[in-house]
């Protein structure tokens, strides 16, 4: 049963273990109530027998997930369990740079029968995650590319960050989970052709193309006037 876990009722004496879904979950209990309700269901048997759920002598393993959790491929954070559907608010990213695609992801209870997500765009928010990665010369000043690459994509997002911070707004709001803001997230890392640098960063859906474009020609302007910088062979700006 994986759930907000499964309290040892008497319904279920003898036939439960309690399973924590992940290391970060405080104690294996139901602080819920809704995964005792379904294993009742599926498997209780009350002491005067008046009540039988569907199977009375299937033994329950209560797993208790966490608010972060990964099912079906779709990693996010728990933003409600239902009776027969459970809501995850997508993230994208790696550990610990983990961030919202600005999507609901709708599972139904089933999804270890029928591991199907429907996705959903949260109410109130427009905004997806895009990427673009430059290639510098390997000897290129590391700090100098720091300082002309990033500055140059923030000047792009400065054009519409406090709309972005009124979504995020609303986003917290409408889900009452505290989420990271969409900062934007830049990495340097050498590679055989060179200096790569990776800027990942929030864009509406609706102008995603023309804030790609925004960002790449900020890049090449940053690049062109500063002397330090050079493009290795094939580095230009590209949009992942």
């Amino acid at each position: 049963m994986l759930d907000s876990g499964v309290a040892p009722v008497a319904d279920l004496a003898g036939r439960l273990t309690q399973v924590a879904g992940s290391s970060g979950v405080q104690g294996v209990g139901d602080d819920v109530g809704h995964g005792t309700f379904v294993a009742t269901v599926a498997a209780g048997r009350s002491a005067d027998g008046r009540y039988v759920g569907i199977a009375p002598e299937a033994s329950v393993y209560g797993v208790k997930v966490g608010d972060l959790v990964t099912i079906s491929g779709v990693t996010g954070n728990v933003v409600d369990i239902g009776l027969v559907r459970l809501y995850l608010m997508e993230l994208a990213g790696g550990p610990p740079d983990l961030h919202p695609t600005g999507r609901i992801v709708v599972l139904s209870n089933s999804v270890l029968f029928q591991p199907s997500p429907l996705f959903k765009q949260i109410s109130g928010t427009s905004y997806i995650w895009h990427k673009v990665a430059v290639t510098l010369a390997a000897d290129t000043d590391i700090e100098a590319a720091r300082h002309a690459l990033t500055d140059a994509v923030e000047s792009v997002l400065a054009q519409y960050r406090a709309d972005l911070e009124r979504q995020h707004a609303e986003l917290e709001r409408s889900i009452d989970i505290q989420v990271k803001k969409p900062n934007p997230d830049y990495r340097f890392r050498y590679t055989d052709a060179g200096l790569e640098f990776t800027a990942q960063y929030p864009a509406e859906y609706q102008k995603s193309a023309a804030t790609d474009d925004k960002v790449i020609r900020a890049l090449h302007a940053a690049i062109s006037k500063n002397g330090q910088l050079h493009l290795a062979p094939g580095g230009g700006p590209k949009v992942g």
